[in-house]
């Protein structure tokens, strides 16, 4: 299955220290989600940033065929943008329990605003994704050999997996849509209400929703973690299932040259990633060991 006549790929678009770095960014957010929720909030600012950075770059190169890009390296790219799509996905399971509570009851305002900002982030890469898969990749330089990609085994990447893809694409949309439009409304009928109220809404924002706990009191309390064991089985399945994706599709291309963690352009991503995750790590087995976090598996 593997193409003997390979090319010699961009390491600053999918280099072994850009890759390390993505997949270690999943591996926080699985571990934050599942077993340490103090650090969610933390960890969807910088993957908003991570994902709308990968978003912004993958719309550059591939708006630019001229540069010689191909289209399994545009491929791979749009791999590492749905990867970010599926963090978010992950950090924000509970967009469709709060987008049925009534008038922003549950959740506070900021929490809803960064869940809409996430959805928005969501459609616009599968927008552009549908417009790559089915415009964007036949302007692409072609291979000698068949492009393959992952899909369980080698498949053809122009075939029924490129629709397969770009069905999968709509859905994203179509949900992210919905979510997005539900929040939004929402959001409106928040301030509606706040304004009726005399609210002081600075302090809703940012304060939360009736949340007079103090600070300090908050910090001594111990937090329960429930541990879904479907959830977290589901988190590192996608995982997997994403680096055996990019890793084979490198492999069954002969792509050479991405093998190696040599300039800036791919410790700066390595770095961030293993330092997000080693700081993740850290504070939650320092907090386990102070017995401030009490795990338990669900039932």
């Amino acid at each position: 299955m593997t193409c003997e006549s390979g090319f010699e790929g961009n390491s600053d678009i999918y280099g072994l220290g850009v890759r390390i770095g993505v997949y270690l960014q999943w591996c926080t957010s699985i571990l934050a989600q599942n077993f340490y929720e103090p650090a969610v909030e933390g960890m969807q600012d910088a993957n908003s940033t991570y994902q709308l950075a990968m978003t912004c770059g993958f719309m550059f190169i591939t708006s630019r065929p001229s540069e010689g890009l191909k289209t399994i390296e545009g491929y791979i790219a749009l791999l590492f943008c749905f990867a970010g799509a599926c963090i978010s996905s992950l950090q924000n399971r509970s967009a469709f329990s709060t987008v049925l509570s009534k008038n922003g009851v549950g959740e506070p305002p900021r929490r809803r605003v960064r869940t809409a900002g996430d959805m928005l982030l969501n459609a616009i890469i599968s927008s552009y994704g549908i417009w790559f898969l089915f415009i964007g990749i036949g302007k692409l330089e072609r291979t000698v050999c068949q492009e393959r990609a992952f899909f369980f085994t080698s498949v053809a990447l122009f075939g029924w997996f490129r629709f397969f893809l770009s069905a999968g694409f709509i859905l994203g949309l179509l949900v992210s849509t919905l979510l997005l439009v539900a929040q939004a409304i929402i959001l409106i009928s928040w301030v509606s209400n706040s304004l009726d109220n005399n609210i002081n809404m600075n302090q809703r924002i940012f304060g939360g929703v009736n949340d007079p706990t103090p600070n300090s009191t908050r910090q001594n309390q111990r937090v329960d973690v429930t541990i879904s064991t479907g959830q977290l089985f589901g988190s590192m399945l996608a995982l997997g299932l994403f680096i055996a994706a990019v890793e084979e599709t490198l492999d069954w291309n002969n792509i050479s040259g991405v093998h190696q963690c040599a300039d800036f352009s791919q410790l700066f991503p390595l770095m961030i990633g293993a330092t997000n995750f080693a700081r993740v790590a850290a504070q939650f087995l320092l907090d386990h060991g102070k017995g401030k976090i009490a795990l338990k598996w669900a039932k």
